[in-house]
């Protein structure tokens, strides 16, 4: 009920109680629905972006420097892979924890907790020493890096009307792959001269500046703020700068649509209402993808140098992966929005023969950065529509949450895949095999995603996806 004439927005889609007598009701849904794109939409978009460049630096930052940490500190090629997972291994346990409290603190103090977390914990790892100590620093570093993509992801889509949702929140993902290229730039042209520390001082000094503006640019989620009622202030003054032509009165109640409760610590949560199909395979396809990404992001420099590439050569043959990751990312704010797992079907078609190409004696030494980057386009881009569907599918009181199991079960393909690239250097394979092995797990994904497309037409009855099955209200 109304608390000092505060408004109580039932968490089961009822009617709000207002206690004041002449309250203006107005549907948030319907609210948000009805901007048309503008400033403050581009700024709610432009701040996670600079948050998910952070994120990608970070997340591929040890590949480019295993190399030379290999050398100077002599560790083993198996020893580097579980520090390589290091980080993943903390996102995992961190992911599902920071979406939970996004949902019951808000979307923002994650993010900027978040980030200063991660960032603090990067521009560290430069003390390291022993495997120990890299593995400590970089599980750290992941549990700040857990809490950006499932609240960034919630937060813009719950300011972003749903006919453009997938395609900003594609633009938002696309920070990560963006991110992805910066430490391969470094590496080919810093490290050699100021050596690898140079990496983590970058990727740390970044995002702890980036965090204290966060504080101050960055609006919270009107749709959050809308379950809170002492945070009507707060409402009220972001829907006027989201529609500063409404003249919204003092009095005005706002409620939202959406059904459900705010989900527990559970990862049964995002398999209600309907969901018990799509969500499984829409994790499985994300452990797929992500162990690919991951095996080529955390090895490829490393292995490029093995057939033959020189390590400034390697190290720029290698940021093509994540240049690829880029482009198929702007392919995708078009063609997943309208298409949806469909696509993802056709780029791993493509990326399956592109990727066995890699390294093998009979293709021209010219050919393989083409090679590189239309993997990267296929196969790292694919990774931001796969986290943009987390972000479509599930209603506001349990987004966050529900975005946070799925990357969490994401991470477990994550952190296999470098551990899986340790392995097969331990057992000495070759540059041509370990490209060829790196392809065999497309050919599960393409599966996956054929799977997902029918699930998904008979839910929604057609290529878009929702966070309301066909026919709902």
């Amino acid at each position: 009920m109304g608390i000092g004439g505060q408004v109580v927005v039932p968490f089961d889609g009822s009617a709000p109680v207002d206690s004041r007598p002449d309250g203006r009701r107005i549907d948030l849904d319907e609210f948000v629905e009805g901007r048309s794109i503008g400033a403050f939409h581009l700024n709610v978009v432009l701040w996670p972006l600079l948050v998910t460049i952070a994120d990608g630096f970070d997340l591929v930052v040890m590949g480019y420097a295993a190399p030379e940490i290999i050398k100077i500190l002599n560790f083993d090629r198996s020893a580097m892979g579980v520090i390589l997972s290091s980080s993943l291994v903390g996102m995992l346990i961190g992911t599902p924890i920071a979406g939970y409290l996004g949902d019951r603190f808000g979307r923002k103090p994650l993010i900027v907790l978040s980030t200063l977390l991660f960032g603090l914990a990067t521009c560290s790892t430069v003390l390291a020493a022993s495997v120990a100590q890299f593995c400590a620093l970089r599980f750290v570093a992941g549990v700040g890096l857990a809490g950006i993509i499932p609240n960034a992801t919630a937060l813009v889509s719950e300011f972003i009307p749903r006919r453009v949702r997938g395609a900003f929140l594609i633009v938002v993902q696309l920070g990560v792959q963006i991110g992805g290229i910066v430490p391969g730039l470094v590496a080919a042209y810093l490290v050699s001269r100021y050596g690898w520390e140079v990496l983590f001082h970058i990727g740390g000094a970044a995002p702890v500046v980036l965090a204290t503006v966060l504080v101050f640019v960055l609006p919270e989620s009107i749709k959050y703020l809308s379950l809170v009622p002492s945070k009507r202030a707060e409402l009220l003054r972001i829907a006027r700068a989201l529609d500063p032509r409404g003249h919204l009165p003092d009095d005005a109640v706002f409620a939202l649509k959406s059904t459900g409760s705010r989900g527990a610590l559970s990862p049964l949560v995002p398999l209600r209402n309907g969901m018990h199909i799509i969500t499984p395979l829409l994790w499985l396809l994300a452990v797929v993808n992500l162990f690919t990404t991951l095996l080529m992001a955390s090895w490829a420099p490393t292995v490029l140098r093995d057939i033959g590439l020189s390590p400034e050569a390697a190290a720029l043959t290698a940021t093509l992966f994540g240049l690829g990751g880029l482009i198929g990312s702007f392919m995708l704010t078009v063609g997943f929005n309208r298409y949806g797992f469909l696509v993802i079907v056709a780029f791993y078609i493509v990326a399956i023969p592109s990727m066995a190409l890699i390294g093998q004696p009979f293709v021209d030494r010219g050919v393989l950065p083409w090679l590189v980057l239309v993997t990267g386009i296929c196969v790292a881009g694919t990774q931001s529509a796969i986290n943009s569907a987390f972000g479509m599918l599930y209603p506001t009181t349990i987004r966050s949450n529900c975005v946070g199991w799925g990357m969490a079960i994401g991470r477990l393909g994550a952190i296999g895949g470098p551990l899986f690239g340790g392995f097969l250097m331990s057992k000495q394979l070759s540059g041509t095999a370990f490209f060829e092995t790196a392809a065999l797990p497309l050919v599960f994904g393409v599966l996956i995603a054929g799977v997902l497309t029918y699930a998904c037409r008979q839910r929604f009855g057609g290529w878009t996806l929702d966070e309301r099955a066909k026919g709902e209200a």
